[in-house]
């Protein structure tokens, strides 16, 4: 009877296991701005989002006739970056600020003034207006490339209410599994390096599980083709994806060798004690 209690309380246990290193990666991943100030760095995301700037003025340049040097040095990289990282902080609720335009509006009405007087241009009230109009576009397109409101608000919804609630929860599932830890000790009061194997046996069983859950994944779905918003987006996605399961695969590994050495040691004792 002790023995399929004992058992029974190890599933229990792992099941824990699984559910406490998946909270702990992902309130240390997704849930963690560093980590996300990180995956940002390594990917090279400001300047994919300068490309996407770039490639958002195109259209609106050709239809202005407006000279392309007209659109240059209206912002700057380190703007981005700041702005980028604003909206980042914004979303985790460190510091809730929203990007100011005011100086690339500035910028572009100084480079138009400039074009305009070099040519010796005149426009007339409806050309003005639709210069305006130009000016009100190009700034909504670095604003909607920086921070993408539509995603960005829903992140902002989700994300701090995901991390209280895994705040709340870590400590909750480590209380419950010291709770059956307690009676796993209790049940095997005669012979207490048993309980020293059977978490050992749940910290492997749930090892592999994730293990086995990752490597599944990877087999089934090819993390490479998934596309959100653009394929510079998707890029920075994709990678940290890879480095969040690859973190998973780790703790499963040395927590799989981990546990294989505690309970080779106690079947070691264990003969011994025998003999």
């Amino acid at each position: 009877m002790k023995t399929v209690i004992s058992y029974l309380l190890t599933a229990i246990i792992a099941i824990l296991f699984i559910i406490l290193v998946i909270l702990l990666v992902i309130n240390n991943t997704i849930l963690n701005a560093h980590f996300v100030f990180e995956k940002l760095k390594e990917n090279d995301y400001y300047s994919l989002i300068e490309v996407n700037i770039k490639s958002g003025f195109e259209n609106y340049m050709k239809q202005s006739g407006l000279d392309e040097d007209v659109f240059k040095d209206i912002y700057t990289k380190q703007k981005i970056k700041e702005d980028v990282n604003m909206i980042i902080n914004d979303i985790y609720g460190i510091e809730e600020k929203s990007i100011d335009t005011t100086i690339i509006q500035k910028n572009l009405e100084n480079n138009i003034d400039a074009y305009l007087e070099t040519n010796n241009m005149k426009l007339n009230e409806e050309e003005k207006h639709n210069m305006q109009d130009l000016i009100e576009k190009i700034v909504n397109v670095y604003d909607s490339e920086i921070s993408h409101p539509v995603y960005s608000d829903l992140a902002k919804k989700i994300i701090p209410m995901a991390k209280d609630m895994v705040v709340v929860i870590i400590p909750i599932i480590i209380g419950i599994i010291f709770f059956f830890v307690i009676i796993l000790f209790v049940v095997n009061i005669n012979q207490k390096l048993n309980t020293i194997k059977y978490i050992a046996v749940s910290a492997l069983i749930a090892s592999i599980f994730l293990i086995i859950c990752i490597t599944l994944t990877n087999i089934r779905i090819n993390i490479d083709n998934i596309v959100v918003l653009n394929s510079n987006f998707s890029l920075v996605i994709v990678n940290t994806l890879k480095s969040i399961m690859s973190k998973f695969i780790y703790i499963g590994m040395i927590a799989s060798i981990t546990s294989i050495i505690i309970i080779f040691l106690y079947n070691m004792i264990a003969l011994r004690k025998e003999e």
